[in-house]
């Protein structure tokens, strides 16, 4: 069954728009997870122009969760500095897993669900992973729960190696 065109340039919308600058306005609501297709992933992190940090986490996983609120925090924070960040969800059952937890804490950076697909793609072998994404290409990779000074730290350090 073809996927309709407009569901097509929607996915091709929401990648556009993960890494665009948005000055949100206070009490925003949290994001929605959706939909990514590992073809969309491929070219939103080889891109080019893309300068970034992909979270990859998953409902199941309580350091994950553990390290959402700070993730968030610094997200605001440095939002307005450049920094973007986007999440990607590998649960098995879908973008509804991670929904409620998105709403808990009130997230506000994109995530896309990806599924289990990533996990052999990518070589992901824990998570929360981060890899920090410049001119296309992953810089460093961060495996397992870190304190938010910590990532703090690296996210000041890698903005200042963007800029």
């Amino acid at each position: 069954m073809p996927i309709p065109f407009a569901r097509i340039l929607a996915a091709a919308l929401a990648v556009v728009a993960a890494f665009s600058v948005v000055e949100p306005a206070l009490g925003d609501e949290p994001v929605e997870a959706l939909r990514l297709e590992l073809s969309q992933m491929d070219r939103l992190i080889h891109d080019p122009s893309h300068q970034g940090v992909v979270v990859f986490l998953a409902a199941w996983c309580h350091p994950c969760i553990e390290e959402l609120p700070a993730l968030n925090d610094l997200f605001n924070r440095y939002e307005g500095q450049g920094f973007k960040l986007v999440g990607i969800s590998l649960d098995l059952e879908g973008p509804l897993a991670i929904q409620s937890i998105l709403t808990k804490h009130r997230v506000r950076f994109p995530v896309y669900w990806v599924g289990e697909g990533a996990v052999g793609k990518y070589g992901i072998k824990s998570i929360p992973l981060l890899w920090f994404v410049r001119n296309g290409q992953v810089v460093e990779t961060l495996a397992g729960l870190r304190s938010k000074k910590f990532l703090e730290r690296k996210i000041v350090e890698f903005l200042n190696r963007s800029g």
